[in-house]
């Protein structure tokens, strides 16, 4: 099933709090219903966070990689990750 991006620029405006509070929920009431026409799902917020299994001799590779170049663990699978999906 397609997924229907969210991350293009949806500006919302307003002249008070409540004015900027209505738009944005107009903006996101047109996204779900666009989603429900096209028959697409929304698109799922991520939190940035995931489990990974690896093989041990892999979790020790990144691990070192991670120790000489001064990087956490954290940051050296994210820029593994990156360089694979650009």
């Amino acid at each position: 099933m397609e997924v229907l991006n969210f991350h293009k620029p949806h500006p919302f405006e307003g002249d008070s709090v409540q004015e900027l509070e209505q738009d944005f929920q107009n903006v996101i009431d047109e996204y779900l219903t666009d989603c429900k026409e096209r028959n697409v799902e929304p698109e799922q917020p991520y939190k940035g966070t995931f489990n990974v299994r690896i093989s041990p001799e892999l979790h020790r590779n990144i691990a070192v990689y991670a120790i000489e170049h001064g990087k956490s663990l954290n940051a050296a699978v994210e820029e593994a990750i990156g360089n694979m999906v650009g």
